[in-house]
C-alpha cells in the first residue's frame, strides 16, 4: 500500500468534474443539435420542456428528459430572454 493518504474529498472534486464536462459537451449536445430550429420554435411558441421532450421522444425517436431539453436551450445565443419559469 502507498504512503501516501487517500484524500477523498479531492478526488470526488476530480472525478464531478470531469463527468460534468464529459457529459454537457459531448452528449445532449450532440444529440439535439439536428433538432434546433425546431426546438427553438417551439419554446418561442410557449412550449414546455417537457412538451418539447415529448416531441423529442415521438416524433423524432430521442429520448432525453426535460432537464437536458433546459441545459440545451439555456445554452442557445437566440434564448436569452426566453427562461422557462
Amino acid at each position: 500500500m502507498s504512503d501516501e493518504t487517500f484524500d477523498a474529498t479531492e478526488k470526488l472534486q476530480q472525478i464531478r468534474s470531469r463527468r460534468k464536462s464529459a457529459y454537457k459537451k459531448k452528449y445532449y449536445k450532440r444529440k439535439l443539435m439536428p433538432y434546433r430550429a425546431e426546438i427553438v420554435m417551439l419554446k418561442k411558441e410557449g412550449a414546455s420542456l417537457r412538451e418539447i421532450q415529448d416531441w423529442l421522444r415521438f416524433d423524432k425517436g430521442q429520448e432525453v428528459s426535460h432537464t437536458t431539453v433546459m441545459h440545451y436551450l439555456d445554452d442557445l445565443p437566440e434564448m436569452d430572454g426566453h427562461k422557462d419559469g
